[in-house]
C-alpha cells in the first residue's frame, strides 16, 4: 500500500476517443440544465452521478410527457427511441407509470 499518491491523472476529451470508438452515440442536451462530467472513478463526477443525471433527466422529460415515474426510479432512454423531450411525448401515453427501472429503447 503506498504512503503518499504514486499515480498521476490523464484526462482525454470526446474528440480525442471519437475515432477509436467502434460505435459511437452522442445525446446533445441544453448544458445549462443538464451536466453530467465524467472526470473521475469514484466520488463527484463518477458513473454514479453521471447515471443518477442522466436517469434525472430523463425521469424530468416523462414527467413532462404526463407519465408518472416513482420516486427513486432509475430510467434510461435510448436516443434510437427519443433523442428529445418532444419525441418522448409524442411516443409516451400519458398517465403511463413507471414502477420499476426502465430502459426505453427502439420499438
Amino acid at each position: 500500500m503506498p504512503t503518499q499518491e504514486n499515480a498521476v491523472k490523464f484526462e482525454r476529451f470526446i474528440f480525442d476517443l471519437s475515432p477509436l470508438a467502434e460505435n459511437a452515440v452522442v445525446v446533445e442536451v441544453d448544458e445549462f440544465n443538464h451536466r453530467a462530467s465524467l472526470k473521475n472513478a469514484v466520488g463527484s463526477n463518477s458513473p454514479e452521478t453521471v447515471k443518477r443525471d442522466v436517469s434525472a433527466m430523463y425521469t424530468a422529460w416523462l414527467r413532462m410527457a404526463g407519465a408518472v415515474v416513482q420516486e427513486g426510479v432509475v430510467v434510461e432512454i435510448s436516443p434510437l427511441f427519443a433523442d428529445s423531450m418532444e419525441i418522448v411525448a409524442e411516443k409516451i401515453e400519458k398517465g403511463r407509470r413507471f414502477e420499476q427501472a426502465t430502459h426505453l429503447w427502439e420499438n
